[in-house]
């Protein structure tokens, strides 16, 4: 391995840094097109930078990339090269795009730049890495990316990459996830397990306590956590009076650098439906209330460290109790440090509730594990039939109706262009269209760029009936380098039925089918006979 950093640092920083770059060239910018993409590509970074906790100075672009690079400077030095490789690869994806000879070779230089100040511990051949940027500058980050992590040194030039997914799908090095979660919430641990393997194509390495081998060791197999990329704690009433649980937490939080690494989910009440009906005990964790609401965590530890202190003073003897003892700082590491340092982090970055993030399809857990995830929904979509048709079951099984649609701009006759629909999941009892209706809607979403959530159809003068039952309707516009291309359409017979869950998985969606189109050669205001009609009934 020819670049010494860990896979979830090399992954977060290398799209940070993309991400940073891309940036630089907008900032500022007179263009209309480049103002319209700024403010959501900072956006982008910021989002990536919230766990963080500091200032970044918005000033400039030299002054907010300044102030990114010195915090990781001073905090995280592989995250800092990793942001400086992810400058190197954006800025080489620039190079050939001038016809002038003098400007490519000052963009080599500038490209090359920013690998000077990693450190040579950390890339010990940095002449080698820029060659492999430029050998794959063209490829996909995602897929630059993986040949990184994979190690190019010495074995890359005898890559033979000739379908990029397929290889990918088969030598990738896989994140390592640790899944922390309580034995009486094991029926969550199997439905996300099941969902992140299932989403992923299992692109994921699951580790549970619950697989250590026979006669294994599970003190050793606790102590492998750190070990590992991520840690995806699953937090319940059970996992913060759970004494295997926190020592779990206290391995985790031992890596200075674990604010990067842990994730979470909350439980709340409403995730009981996920229980039997048998388990009557508490689910939820009390700890967005009052501090003293939060205490009473530490308090319940304390009481058992105090009755295991006094059952090991009534004993007396140091040798039969030896393994108490052990016990006994075991736990009061956990009140008097760990607990502490794990609710006041939970509690600072916000979780959300199971159900929440499950109607999500884990979208924010898939995007911190892989940054950019959304981008990858379609990724093995190689035909139009095979896009529109992947891109349906996502909508269908995001919204739960039946009535779903996916219109894009297209030409309808020689001298006019049209909304029109090319794949729709619609009952046989409703109607179905093809060209969109401008004023209503969809045409309003399309005209402005804005998503439309109308709550109460009947309330809503810019509604067109095309279906005599609709009571709520949601339309998120597709866009393509800030141009609207077309409309994602869902309509409901129940009021109110869209979720802000659903609402943001939709716009992910909305991205990655942008995304996949343009790959495959999607242009607006094409022949419509180029594109075919899906119609299917789930």
């Amino acid at each position: 391995m020819c670049i010494n950093i860990n896979s979830s640092s090399l992954r977060y920083g290398v799209f940070l840094g993309y991400k940073l770059s891309r940036l630089e060239w907008i900032w500022g910018s007179r263009f209309d097109f480049a103002q319209e993409m700024f403010e959501s590509s900072k956006l982008e970074v910021l989002v990536q930078l919230s766990t963080c906790n500091t200032h970044f100075d918005e000033t400039n672009y030299q002054t907010f990339s300044q102030s990114i690079l010195s915090h990781f400077l001073r905090t995280d030095i592989e995250t800092y090269s990793s942001i400086l490789i992810g400058i190197a690869i954006q800025r080489a994806a620039l190079i050939g795009a001038s016809s002038d000879p003098n400007k490519n070779s000052e963009m080599i230089s500038l490209a090359k730049s920013p690998l000077i100040s990693i450190p040579k511990k950390i890339v010990p051949d940095k002449e080698k890495l820029f060659n492999c940027i430029l050998r794959y500058k063209d490829m996909e980050l995602f897929d630059i990316l993986d040949l990184l992590d994979r190690g190019y040194g010495g074995n890359i030039d005898n890559l033979n990459i000739s379908d990029t997914q397929e290889a990918k799908a088969s030598t990738t090095t896989k994140p390592k996830l640790f899944l922390s979660y309580s034995q009486k919430d094991e029926c969550i641990a199997n439905i996300i397990e099941n969902q992140l393997r299932f989403l992923t194509n299992n692109g994921i390495d699951i580790s549970r306590y619950t697989r250590v081998p026979y006669k294994g060791s599970f003190r050793q197999f606790m102590n492998s956590i750190p070990d590992h990329d991520f840690v995806l704690s699953i937090v319940s009433d059970s996992y913060l009076k759970s004494q295997a649980c926190m020592y779990e937490v206290g391995e985790t939080v031992k890596d200075h650098n674990f604010e990067q690494k842990l994730l979470f989910i909350v439980l709340s009440e409403e995730d009981r439906k996920y229980y039997s009906e048998d388990d009557n005990y508490p689910v939820a964790a009390q700890m967005y209330g009052s501090e003293t609401e939060r205490l009473t965590y530490t308090v319940y530890w304390k009481n058992k460290y105090e009755a295991l202190k006094e059952k090991i003073r009534e004993i007396g003897d140091f040798e039969a109790t030896s393994k108490a003892s052990d016990e006994l700082r075991e736990i009061g590491q956990i009140y008097r440090k760990d607990i502490s340092i794990f609710l006041d982090y939970l509690v600072k970055s916000r979780g959300r509730c199971f159900d929440e993030l499950y109607m999500d399809r884990f979208a924010d857990i898939l995007q911190w594990i892989f940054p950019g995830w959304e981008s990858r929904l379609f990724t093995k979509c190689r035909t139009f039939p095979e896009l529109l048709t992947t891109a349906l079951m996502e909508i269908w099984e995001s919204t739960l109706t039946d009535y779903n649609q996916i219109a894009l701009t297209v030409k309808i006759s020689s001298h006019q262009s049209g909304l029109v629909v090319f794949a729709d999941n619609i009952s046989e009892t409703k109607q179905r269209y093809r060209l969109v209706v401008m004023e209503g809607l969809m045409g309003n979403a399309f005209a402005t760029g804005n998503v439309i959530n109308v709550a109460d159809t009947n309330q809503d003068s810019k509604y067109f009936q095309a279906v005599g039952r609709t009571k709520s309707e949601l339309v998120i516009p597709i866009k393509f380098q800030g141009n609207v291309i077309g409309v994602i359409n869902s309509e409901s017979e129940e009021a109110s039925h869209y979720t802000r869950a659903m609402v943001k998985r939709l716009l992910i969606i909305s991205d990655a089918l942008s995304i996949a189109l343009n790959r495959l050669g999607y242009i607006a205001n094409m022949a419509a006979d180029q594109i075919p009609y899906i119609h299917i009934e789930f």
